[in-house]
């Protein structure tokens, strides 16, 4: 086992897209599509 098998983001593979909404790209783990959680979190308050 290596030093670093217990950290969840030694085979962390990066998913970033550009957000349709802030143009800000984004690492996306889910797949849920193209909106960062930030404009989620946005949208939601309104």
């Amino acid at each position: 086992m290596g030093y670093y098998d217990g950290d969840p983001w030694s085979n962390h593979i990066l998913n970033e897209i550009k957000c349709a909404e802030c143009e800000e790209y984004f690492d996306d783990q889910e797949g849920e599509g193209n909106i960062c959680p930030t404009c989620k979190v946005r949208e939601r308050a309104k």
